[in-house]
């Protein structure tokens, strides 16, 4: 699955084994512009005023409720992940028309997680999430 950037100061991607593809439409270009960084460190949120999702609550004890109009392309998947990248939580969800997701927290024994949501394979939200226990 290719995916098109266009006007971006910036892209963010996951950790991991990533190919990249560059393709560029006028000629002649310099590629003495482009510049690869690897970034250690925690991205906490993701910019996207098309897709809106609501977690709550937040800090959370028993529950993490999801809330969205977003009518996902693809299917739908949820993961929870520690501080350490350690995935505590991963829910797939087919056919979604909306989201409206509950998820169960008595098994996760972590003050804070990362909630990432995919649309397919792509990373649409991440939300910092703190757990009262």
């Amino acid at each position: 699955d290719w995916k098109t950037f266009s006007d971006f100061p910036k892209v963010y991607m996951e950790k991991g084994d990533i190919k990249i593809r560059l393709f560029f439409k006028k000629t002649p270009f310099n590629l003495n512009w482009i510049l690869f960084e690897l970034y250690d460190g925690e991205i906490l949120s993701i910019e996207n005023k098309e897709i809106n999702f609501i977690v709550y609550p937040n800090p959370a004890r028993e529950y993490l409720k999801i809330k969205s109009h977003y009518s996902p392309k693809k299917n739908i998947t949820y993961k929870l992940i520690d501080i350490s990248g350690k995935v505590l939580f991963r829910r797939e969800k087919f056919n979604e028309n909306q989201i409206n997701e509950y998820i169960d927290l008595s098994n996760v024994n972590s003050d804070l997680i990362i909630l990432h949501i995919y649309d397919g394979n792509e990373l649409i939200s991440i939300k910092k999430v703190r757990i009262n226990q």
